[in-house]
């Protein structure tokens, strides 16, 4: 788990992936501010992982690629002024979710998983 908390701490690093070989969660709460190139939540299969981004000033800005729930489950969540920007792709699997609850989701592209109903 990594907190960002505060105002004006940052935190940065190229590709940031949560729920690798177990769960992972990353939290950018009043004021954090985590930037990277690449974002995966859940990217492999068994793992979960979860984003919280909440509170005025917080934000997570992804220079390309989002992923929620590519291959694992993922669960993005945005609230309360929190703010997360993607440059390119966003992508949310059959198992990501992104709950919006007044925060903001600013993003280019995005692709949706086409969901597969039991015959």
């Amino acid at each position: 788990m990594v907190t960002v908390t505060g105002e004006n701490p940052q935190w940065s690093n190229h590709e940031l992936t949560l729920g690798t070989y177990g769960a992972g969660t990353l939290n950018v709460l009043d004021g954090g501010v985590v930037s990277n190139t690449r974002g995966y939540i859940g990217r492999y299969s068994g793992p979960t992982g979860v984003a919280t981004v909440t509170g005025v000033g917080s934000r997570w800005d992804n220079l390309f690629n989002l992923h929620v729930g590519r291959s694992g489950t993922g669960t993005l969540d945005i609230a309360d002024d929190g703010l997360v920007t993607v440059g390119g792709l966003t992508s949310i699997g059959t198992a990501g979710t992104v709950h919006l609850t007044g925060g903001r989701f600013e993003f280019s592209q995005t692709m949706l998983a086409t969901p597969t109903f039991p015959r």
